[in-house]
């Protein structure tokens, strides 16, 4: 590395030839500067871990290909520090194979040198979440063991000395725990282990964030969160973590919370929340962050068809007793899409609880002014349509080759063709839908439940619907007065 006049682009003997400076142009000066001490602190970042080593590949190749022939032929190759010291940088390179792992980890404690802290602690605060919890172990150890002997002058290692505790396994989370005490703010918590403020988005740091912001006030923190990870370089692991416990707290909160939480989770995930590939586990996930993220995915679906059965019975049709039938039924619904004309999707538009989603939740007939509508609900093997006109509901079977004749089509002509009428298609007469509930009593005590058919809003079509719902399809739902029990 070349010396401090170097690296800024300057001669020694400059500072004393004062005279020329002033013919020097301002701008050159200020711009070689920003450059060169931009360099600096990159440089500076390297040496305290901020930046992620990079070796190039045909040396990484070569490195591999003698560990692997070394292991084999019982470690008769001879070993330069240089190499040892890459070896330790990349660590990573033998995840998928135990016996490289240990046998790189053993080279490294027989041949050790001080110059192998760096690459070993770069290793470990890169992959701290992403590696096999017993590698984890063995690396953890050489580094403790290493750091208690050692007698050097480094500041950093003499203060990642001192703290040794914080880079054993809990360490993150302690850090994020003594950081909040102490009133340190997020991005100067590196510093307290000897790392700079840059480090923050390296993998060792994900817990550190996530012990920062605690459950019971994160929601209050949505503009922080919001600057901290859109559009940054944090680990996958660490935005979407935080993103089910934003998605955790909302639950417990407003719709118009939930709408905000949706919005902001997408922009951290870099993808529309209510799609099914955002959800991605990411690499390293353990058995109970994929459950919670499953359930974090589930509950934002569960919010987008609460708000989509709340529009379509306040703006499409005026039926609250409708509207709080099907609110029961929330967690069972799969799928929904609202079918309308033109008319029917610019008066959705103008409701904010779904006009972001109306993409994906709104198909648009061949009308154009018609203004009738329907909602259409898929619930285990059936699909339950219901419309904007009072009339009936139609349940189908989720396989019944006239319903997905239209429901597997981008666009369809008329919202009546949801209806099943007695028709011929080609040679095929098709049969008309029969009640859903035959009463076969004039008491109503006995009835039929059929697979299909359809079911007047008449009456008590309401208590008859849900006992269609526990009697054929096993469904339950526990209620209190008016307020549902999701």
């Amino acid at each position: 590395m070349g010396d401090i006049y170097s690296i800024l682009g300057f001669r020694r003997d400059l500072p004393q030839d004062v005279a020329l400076l002033g013919s020097i142009n301002d701008q050159v000066i200020h711009s070689t500067f920003e450059k060169n001490i931009r360099r600096l602190n990159n440089i500076a970042d390297a040496h305290l871990g901020g930046i992620p080593h990079k070796t190039d590949p045909i040396v990484l190749k070569s490195l591999v290909s003698k560990i692997k022939n070394d292991a084999n032929t019982g470690g008769k190759s001879t070993w330069s520090s240089s190499e040892l010291r890459t070896l330790a940088y990349n660590l990573s390179e033998f995840h998928d194979n135990e016996k490289l792992y240990y046998y790189a980890i053993a080279l490294l404690e027989k041949n050790w040198s001080d110059r192998f802290f760096r690459g070993l602690n770069n290793y470990l605060m890169s992959h701290w979440n992403i590696i096999p919890k017993k590698m984890f172990q063995d690396a953890t150890k050489l580094l403790q063991h290493h750091l208690e002997e050692y007698k050097g002058d480094s500041n950093r290692l003499l203060e990642q000395k001192k703290n040794i505790d914080f880079f054993i396994e809990g360490g993150p989370t302690r850090l994020g725990q003594l950081a909040k005490a102490r009133n340190v703010k997020l991005q100067e918590a590196p510093k307290l282990i000897g790392y700079s403020p840059s480090s923050l988005t390296m993998d060792y740091f994900s817990d550190t964030i996530l012990s920062f912001y605690k459950s019971q006030e994160i929601l209050e923190k949505l503009d922080e969160l919001r600057t901290l990870l859109i559009n940054s370089s944090h680990t996958r692991r660490t935005k979407m973590l935080l993103v089910v416990r934003l998605i955790k707290m909302a639950d417990k909160d407003t719709e118009a919370k939930q709408t905000i939480v949706s919005k902001v989770s997408s922009a951290i995930l870099g993808g529309d929340v209510t799609k099914a590939y955002v959800w991605d586990p990411f690499i390293g996930a353990t058995e109970e962050e994929i459950n919670r993220i499953e359930y974090a995915q589930q509950r934002v679906n569960l919010w987008l068809v609460k708000k989509t059965i709340n529009v379509f019975f306040e703006r499409c049709v005026q039926d609250p007793e409708r509207k709080l039938f099907w609110l029961r039924y929330v967690p069972n619904i799969t799928r929904f899409k609202i079918y309308g004309s033109s008319l029917v999707r610019a008066n959705l538009v103008m409701d904010s609880r779904v006009r972001d989603n109306l993409g994906d939740v709104f198909s648009q007939t061949n009308q154009s002014s018609k203004e009738t509508s329907a909602l259409v609900l898929w619930i285990k093997d059936k699909v339950f349509v219901e419309f904007s006109d009072v009339g009936a509901l139609y349940v189908y079977n989720s396989n019944n080759p006239y319903i997905l004749r239209y429901l597997n089509r981008r666009q369809i002509d008329r919202v009546e063709d949801l209806k099943m009428p007695t028709r011929f298609v080609g040679n095929e007469r098709i049969q008309p839908l029969g009640q859903l509930i035959e009463i076969l009593d004039s008491y109503y005590d006995s009835y039929h439940l059929n697979d299909e058919g359809k079911l007047d809003h008449r009456g008590e079509w309401s208590y008859r619907l849900t006992k269609y719902m526990e009697k054929k399809m096993d469904i339950h739902i526990r209620a209190m007065g008016n307020r549902i029990i999701l």
